[in-house]
């Protein structure tokens, strides 16, 4: 589970450090290895750049910063010419009065999709507003501040079972991990319905004392592959700061991972600084707009967020690329199940993350 936020510059030291072991095909193909480390290298200088100019900017570089990381990341993990991509494999519809409103629309080619998938992240599965994208991530609080109408994230909080509301529980190691949810219990169907990763659960009744008049409803997700079992959270939920978060649907499918879906925010909110100058200036205007201190809170987690996720996001992929090769080796000596693999990353991207 996440903990305090990593400084900057210690996820770039955590880059540099794969730089001279990637591990995968960068290894051994010298055009990859060069663009591996020439991409991340422009990604550190980017992101280091951003922490040095305001908001209204800093989008352009923090985007880019995590374009050139998906980069190096396509180069060390890809075969043939699909490591190669030359669109950012997202499309900005700008053509609206709000910036909340723009619309963010995934193309089934380019780095975008390239990357979810180099990464085990879910693909955008349609289109989806900036207001939308912005509530899907933990680590933006301002949900209803900045989009009324967008579903936001559900927070799992540790707590002790009470008699009144709704818990939504998971035992580890013979302990509860509990979340109070205030709805009714015929309610929660409706309420989970737009969260993805919620499927599957089961409502438990029981009474925590025989004095008590009610009992606690709980929610617990069953492991199908053990009789009594239940599902860790992070096969729920997302980690971040010590809780965990149920993530809204995206596009009308599950949300990518907090990294795809920064770059999608970051995407989104470069293209209003590139294309729209006057219109971002004017939302960053905190005496006329009610979205300015949401957008500079979020482009102020960004600054650290980007580099974490980045770090997190290469180590997972490493682990994937070596899993696959040590399979491909295996397979073709006919001893696949004597072949010794890299154990794969519980959260994958986000380590921080998903």
């Amino acid at each position: 589970m996440d903990s305090a936020p990593e400084p900057p510059r210690d996820a770039w030291r955590r880059v540099r450090s794969l730089r001279a072991n990637p591990g995968g095909f960068a290894a051994t193909d010298p055009e990859r290895r060069r663009v591996f480390a020439a991409a991340l290298g422009q990604a550190e200088d980017l992101a280091t750049a951003a922490q040095a100019v305001g908001p209204e900017s800093k989008p352009l570089l923090l985007f880019y910063s995590l374009s050139q990381a998906g980069r190096a990341i396509s180069a060390n993990c890809f075969e043939g010419l699909k490591w190669t991509h030359k669109t950012h494999g997202l499309g900005v519809d700008d053509k609206f009065p709000s910036i909340v409103d723009f619309r963010i629309e995934p193309h089934a080619k380019g780095a975008f999709a390239t990357v979810c998938e180099a990464t085990g992240s879910p693909p955008l599965a349609g289109a989806a507003t900036i207001g939308q994208i912005y509530a899907s991530l933990p680590e933006l609080r301002g949900r209803a501040a900045f989009d009324a109408t967008a579903q936001g994230c559900l927070k799992l909080r540790r707590q002790k079972l009470t008699p009144t509301g709704l818990a939504l529980v998971e035992r580890i190691n013979r302990s509860r991990t509990l979340a109070e949810l205030p709805v009714a219990e015929g309610q929660l169907a409706d309420l989970l319905a737009g969260y993805p990763s919620a499927g599957g659960y089961a409502v438990r009744r029981e009474r925590v004392n025989t004095w008590d008049a009610d009992d606690t409803l709980s929610v617990e997700w069953p492991d199908a592959s053990e009789v009594g079992g239940l599902r860790p959270l992070d096969d729920v939920g997302t980690p971040w700061q010590g809780s965990w978060y149920l993530r809204p649907e995206l596009g009308g499918g599950r949300a990518p991972s907090v990294l795809m879906t920064w770059w999608a925010l970051l995407q989104g909110l470069s293209v209003a600084a590139r294309y729209a100058p006057a219109q971002w200036t004017a939302a960053l205007d905190p005496d006329e707009s009610p979205i300015a201190t949401l957008l500079e809170e979020a482009l102020e987690v960004a600054d650290y967020r980007v580099p974490q996720l980045i770090a997190g996001g290469i180590q997972a992929e490493k682990q994937r690329c070596m899993k696959e090769i040590s399979r491909d080796l295996g397979r073709s000596a006919g001893v696949t199940a004597a072949v010794p693999v890299a154990p794969a990353t519980t959260r994958q991207v986000d380590v921080s993350d998903h």
